[in-house]
């Protein structure tokens, strides 16, 4: 279960020394020889099958002409049930959670989710031997551990999901050629983008819900099992999942205002690859990282202890921030014939209604109050230092300058 090769390249080389590493080349020899063999086979069958299973023509023009032609005598005609026509906001809520049924099962019965599903867990399997090991001694698989090491490497598969399917859900419609029928339907326009932004949440708890149980599969194929699921459900959907459901309102907002699929796509992933590089740049404060929020490991003693406050003031902060952005993409959401910005723009003030304008003020007016209040304990309360200048003090205070006497 290693298609890449890690664990069998550590077998190889686990007793070679610093200088062996330095100028020995690794041969195909041993289990490494028989990794490459043993995925190298399974890729060339995988590509046989594909090969053998490829056709030029679409499944619907397969079966219609696999599908014999019914004789105009045994046609029979049909009575059409009178519609009833419901515009109540019941009416608006059953539409709503009919259209996020129906784009959930969309997505989740797509190949490439279940491609991108099936390499997460192969991922998460090679990374299950690392469990219960700290720096060489054996350990319990403790939660804790089994959460930094699983979430950790399934992270990056749900942030592709998460970028991916942002745009496939926004452009869904115009993609199938059905945009202008779909528009023209009297769907509440809230109704749409809401069951949207709703799927691809439903989307990411799944995946979550994916890490549990790899997670639990890793401990009691180790023989460990107290599994805190409590500490599952607080760690994964009561931090992780707020901060990914955040990153979403971001996805769907930049797709809508782009109104270029894969340009969306290439911004999602320029901010993404920002967000890596702002410490580095100087950026460290979450107040100004979208989405983020201050370190807070698990203790077995005390669980995250003080670090409970913080992080609910952080995510209720990034949450108002999602949410006001989840009402800009509602009111730039585009309906009917594609139009210019200035157009969309001079569209989206005429939206803004009571509705959406009491919820965008409440979300912006939560959002100055959480950052303001974060602010007056970082950096007034408290004397706020980046790592750099933490660094740069604490070695002053090792190295102090000496002046010589006078």
């Amino acid at each position: 279960m290693d298609p890449f090769g890690l664990m069998a390249i550590d077998s190889v080389t686990h007793y070679w020394s610093i200088a062996e590493k330095n100028t020995r080349l690794l041969g195909l020899q041993g289990d490494f020889l028989w990794n490459r063999l043993l995925w190298t086979a399974l890729a060339v069958a995988l590509f046989g099958y594909t090969y053998r299973r490829f056709s030029f023509s679409t499944p619907a023009a397969r079966a219609a002409r696999a599908a014999p032609e019914v004789p105009p005598e045994d046609r029979t005609r049909l009575a059409v049930p009178r519609a009833r026509l419901d515009f109540s906001s019941r009416a608006s809520r059953g539409v709503f959670a009919g259209l996020v049924g129906l784009q959930l099962r969309e997505t989740i019965k797509s190949v490439f989710f279940g491609v991108i599903l099936l390499a997460g867990v192969l991922f998460i399997a090679s990374a299950a031997p690392a469990i219960g090991k700290l720096y060489g001694t054996p350990t319990y698989p403790v939660t804790r551990q089994v959460i930094t090491v699983v979430a950790g490497s399934f992270a990056i598969f749900i942030l592709v999901v998460l970028t991916l399917y942002a745009g496939e859900l926004v452009w869904r419609e115009r993609d199938a050629g059905m945009a202008q029928i779909y528009d023209a339907l009297p769907t509440p326009r809230w109704a749409v983008m809401a069951a949207k932004l709703t799927a691809l949440l439903g989307i990411v708890a799944i995946l979550l819900a994916v890490v549990v149980v790899a997670g639990v599969t890793i401990q009691a194929a180790k023989g460990y099992f107290h599994f805190e699921l409590g500490l599952y459900l607080r760690s994964l959907y009561g931090i992780s999942f707020v901060l990914f459901a955040c990153l979403c309102a971001l996805a769907v907002l930049v797709h809508v205002l782009v109104d270029q699929k894969y340009v969306g796509h290439f911004a999602m992933v320029v901010f993404l690859a920002l967000s890596l590089l702002f410490p580095v740049m100087g950026v460290e404060h979450h107040l100004l990282r979208y989405a983020t929020v201050p370190s807070h490991p698990f203790s077995d003693m005390n669980g995250y202890g003080h670090f409970v406050a913080p992080l609910f003031w952080f995510e209720l902060y990034w949450v108002a921030v999602a949410l006001a952005l989840a009402v800009v993409a509602h009111l730039f959401w585009v309906r009917g014939t594609p139009q210019t910005f200035r157009e969309r723009w001079h569209e989206a003030r005429a939206r803004l209604d009571r509705h959406s304008g009491a919820l965008l003020g409440a979300a912006l007016a939560v959002a100055v109050g959480a950052g303001a209040f974060i602010f007056w304990n970082t950096n007034v309360r408290n004397t706020y230092r980046t790592r750099f200048s933490s660094a740069t003090k604490s070695a002053s205070e090792r190295f102090p300058s000496r002046r010589s006497p006078r």
